[in-house]
C-alpha cells in the first residue's frame, strides 16, 4: 500500500453523474467524508475537508499532475469487463468514450496489462459506489476510476470522469461562472454546498476557453438538489439555456477539445509536447 501524504489539497469528485431512477442519483448522493475511502481502496489516496473547486483546469503540485505526453495508462477491474445492462459489455463502452478523447484531441488511453515499470495508471472499477474520479494524474502511483455497474455505465458519464482525470472540473464552479449562472444556494442539499464553491484566478488556470453550457463537464441545473428545483439557473443571454444531464451526453463540446489542447499542449500532428 502506497504512502499517502499528511496533506494534499486535490478532491475526489464523487457521485457526480449517475443516470435518472437509480438508488443513487446525483441529487441523492451521501455527503462526501474526508480521510476516508468508502470503497476500501488500496489505489485511490486521502483528500483533505478543505476541498478546493472553481479551477478550469488543474495546477499541478507534487501529489497531482497531468499525464506526461498526453499518455493515459489504465487497467480494468474484472467486474467491469463482466456483461451489464441486457447484453451490452461496459469494457467497449469505455473504449468507445475513450476514442472520443482520441480523435479529436491528443490524448491517449493505453492498456497498461500489468506492466510492473508502469506505475501511474487509472484503475476502472465497477464494484465502487458512484460514479468519481480523482483530478489529474497522481503521482505516487495509481488510482481509481469509478463506474458503478448499473449507476454510471453510459458513454457520457465515463467521459466526464475521464475528463475529471486529465484534470478539469466542473464548469459550473469556474472562477467566472457568476457571469453565466446563479447559483440557488437555499435549493442544495445539505452538505453540498461545497459542490458550488468558486475560486479566483489566483487559483486558477484560465485556458482562455469561455464558459459553455455544452461542456461534457457541466451538469444539470437540478445537480445536487435538496427539494427538486434548480440550484443552477442561466442568467443574462443564457437564461432558459437548458444543459441537459450529463449521462446524456456522448461528445465533447468544441470547448472541451480546445481546453484539452491548451492544457496538454496539443500539436498539429496530434501529439502532445508536455512533459
Amino acid at each position: 500500500m502506497m504512502s499517502e501524504p499528511e496533506s494534499m489539497n486535490h478532491e475526489r469528485l464523487e457521485n457526480d453523474s449517475e443516470v435518472p431512477g437509480s438508488s443513487r442519483e446525483m441529487n441523492r448522493a451521501p455527503p462526501v467524508i474526508p480521510f476516508r475511502d468508502p470503497t476500501g481502496s488500496l489505489h485511490a489516496m486521502k483528500w483533505e475537508s478543505h476541498r478546493q473547486t472553481g479551477r478550469t483546469a488543474l495546477i499541478p503540485d507534487r501529489y497531482y499532475g497531468l499525464w506526461p505526453d498526453g499518455f493515459v495508462f489504465y487497467e480494468l477491474d474484472e467486474i467491469t469487463s463482466e456483461t451489464v445492462l441486457e447484453t451490452r459489455t461496459i469494457e467497449p463502452l469505455i473504449q468507445e468514450a475513450m476514442e472520443e478523447f482520441e480523435n479529436y484531441t491528443c490524448i491517449r488511453f493505453l492498456k497498461r496489462n500489468g506492466n510492473p515499470n508502469i506505475n501511474n495508471y487509472l484503475f476502472i472499477r465497477g464494484d465502487a459506489i458512484g460514479c468519481w474520479s480523482y483530478m489529474g494524474m497522481n503521482e505516487l502511483g495509481p488510482q481509481d476510476l469509478s463506474i458503478e455497474m448499473g449507476q454510471c455505465d453510459r458513454k457520457g458519464i465515463i467521459m466526464h470522469e475521464l475528463m475529471h482525470s486529465l484534470g478539469f472540473y466542473h464548469e459550473h464552479v469556474r472562477f467566472d461562472r457568476d457571469e453565466y449562472v446563479k447559483v440557488h444556494w437555499e435549493n442544495i442539499s445539505p452538505g453540498r454546498e461545497e459542490e458550488f464553491y468558486a475560486v479566483t484566478l489566483n487559483d486558477s488556470q484560465d485556458l482562455g476557453v469561455e464558459y459553455s453550457f455544452e461542456s461534457i463537464m457541466h451538469p444539470e441545473l437540478t445537480v445536487f438538489t435538496g427539494n427538486g428545483r434548480l440550484t443552477l439557473e442561466p442568467i443574462g443571454e443564457w437564461a432558459g439555456t437548458d444543459p441537459g444531464p450529463l449521462w446524456a451526453k456522448g461528445r465533447l463540446a468544441p470547448s472541451d477539445i480546445v481546453q484539452i489542447d491548451r492544457l496538454y499542449e496539443c500539436s498539429d500532428d496530434g501529439s502532445s509536447t508536455r512533459s
